[in-house]
């Protein structure tokens, strides 16, 4: 979990969860001085050359809304 979650960001541990604020510190068993990106960034370079596939899982919701706007979006990007 990253701090900002860990740290009773955005309410998913304490309303979410029903954990009292005052308890979050207790909570976390590591810490460290670096971001998630650092992490990511190293796994890439010990693996090597990576070979990412969009698995098409998702979707924006109300999708007509998604329709309009990727249009004006492509018209800015590139027209």
């Amino acid at each position: 979990m990253n701090s900002y979650r860990g740290g009773g960001g955005g309410d998913l541990l304490t309303v979410g969860a029903g954990l009292p604020k005052d308890s979050l510190e207790g909570r976390i068993l590591w810490r460290t001085d670096r971001d998630l990106r650092h992490y990511l960034i190293e796994a890439i370079r010990r693996q090597g050359t990576i070979h990412p596939q969009a698995l098409g899982e998702w979707k924006f919701v109300p999708e007509k809304w998604v329709e309009e706007a990727a249009k004006r979006d492509a018209e800015l990007l590139f027209r």
